[in-house]
């Protein structure tokens, strides 16, 4: 896996200190952890203004079905909601490492998906993946954790939690939704990837495989995958 260096919020500590000892380092002084002015960037105009960060959970339902060497994967055309819009690029045969870029259609172009949406309020991200699943799929499924994504949009200061849930069992038919139309089958060595995230190549096969595992995906301006991501299989 590409390494990267600590970042604030996700991944070790910084050391703070002499690390054999455990002794705390001396701290900043005030006058260092002052915030920057308007003057500091000259001129007067300040740095460029991003939008105000947020974060959301995300409940995220992969729905398969068939055994080893003869899966097929579930997947809906997005067409409105989370993930409308993000396509990607093929997965590398070296394993996880970041595909070479591919054009792409626009941002808002509809892309295959599996099914996801935000929790709702007092929501458990378990329960919102059953409702997702039904709304968008018209399947009725018990589901079982199988991995988080963290998603960081440099651009829109955001970031995303994604709880990411297998489908063990369903009953009913896929039909297509205002969300996901249309709504098909695809051989899990099939899939259309140039039409996904490009971060989806890189986990769906570990739950596709019924393990379970933790990630973490930046993107950066353009909604570009950048190549410091992580994958830890479980």
């Amino acid at each position: 896996l590409a390494s990267r260096p600590p970042r604030a919020g996700y991944g070790r500590r910084g050391d703070g200190g002499n690390a054999r000892d455990g002794r705390r380092g001396p701290r900043a002084s005030r006058s260092a952890m002052m915030p920057l002015d308007d003057d500091d960037f000259g001129g007067g105009e300040g740095p460029p203004e991003r939008p105000p960060p947020t974060d959301v959970d995300i409940a995220l339902v992969v729905v398969s079905r068939g055994e080893a060497g003869a899966q097929e994967v579930l997947l809906g055309l997005k067409r409105r909601g989370f993930g409308a819009g993000k396509v990607g690029s093929p997965p590398s045969a070296a394993g996880p490492r970041l595909p070479p870029p591919m054009p792409r259609p626009a941002l808002d172009a509809p892309q295959w998906s599996a099914f996801a949406g935000k929790l709702e309020e007092g929501e458990s991200a378990e329960a919102a993946a059953r409702r997702e699943l039904q709304e968008e799929s018209g399947l009725v499924g018990e589901v079982e954790r199988a991995g988080h994504i963290v998603f960081d949009f440099e651009e829109e200061n955001n970031t995303m939690r994604v709880h990411v849930f297998r489908c063990v069992s369903f009953e009913g038919e896929p039909t297509e939704s205002d969300e996901m139309r249309p709504v098909q089958w695809f051989p899990a060595d099939a899939l259309p990837l140039e039409e996904m995230w490009p971060d989806v190549p890189h986990w769906l096969p570990v739950v596709l495989r019924g393990e379970s595992f933790l990630s973490r995906f930046d993107y950066g301006p353009d909604e570009e995958l950048l190549p410091n991501f992580r994958v830890i299989v479980q």
